[in-house]
């Protein structure tokens, strides 16, 4: 889908707002201080075509959309956080002959600047997982291990040393 929808608690009411761009699948989003970003997926259609790296930034005030550097990787159900104003993107997967290779790949995606940086891979890959941040660190939890395999392990990054450890 391409169509945008807020929920105000307050009033227990949606509002649409202005569509994507692009119609995309699998997309992930983040948000840094009052911008929202949506990354990567897929445009709906045949096996192993359409994934995006795209990265788009919506603004509420002004009901916009703005294209930003897109991700060096480009992939689908990839986990996003926040620390320090940075947006990591965690694991996720790429679309090859109708299935899914999961990706160990963590980039790190600076606003301000609007540049990506490499970071230590993950030591697993993973897809479709739970990712968050809290004191500093970057959890990835669960989600799938190619060939598919459920996960039940927590990997956590250090960005402070770019180093992964178990949970």
């Amino acid at each position: 889908l391409s169509s945008v929808e807020a929920y105000d608690p307050a009033m227990n009411s949606w509002t649409t707002k202005a569509s994507l761009p692009t119609t995309r699948g699998a997309g992930s989003a983040a948000t840094v201080g009052n911008t929202m970003y949506v990354m990567g997926g897929f445009a709906p259609g045949a096996c192993g075509s359409g994934l995006d790296g795209a990265n788009l930034a919506y603004d509420p005030v002004t009901n916009m959309w703005t294209a930003r550097a897109s991700m060096p990787t480009p992939r689908a159900e990839v986990g996003l956080a926040v620390i320090g104003g940075m947006i990591y993107a965690a694991g996720g997967y790429n679309i090859a002959s109708c299935s899914s290779n999961g990706l160990p790949t963590l980039e790190m995606y600076d606003p301000v600047g609007n540049s990506w940086t490499a970071k230590a891979p993950m030591p697993l890959t993973r897809l479709n997982h739970a990712t968050a941040s809290t004191g500093g660190k970057i959890y990835v939890i669960g989600g799938y291990t190619v060939p598919i395999t459920a996960q039940a392990t927590v990997q956590i990054y250090d960005p402070g040393t770019d180093s992964w450890s178990a949970g």
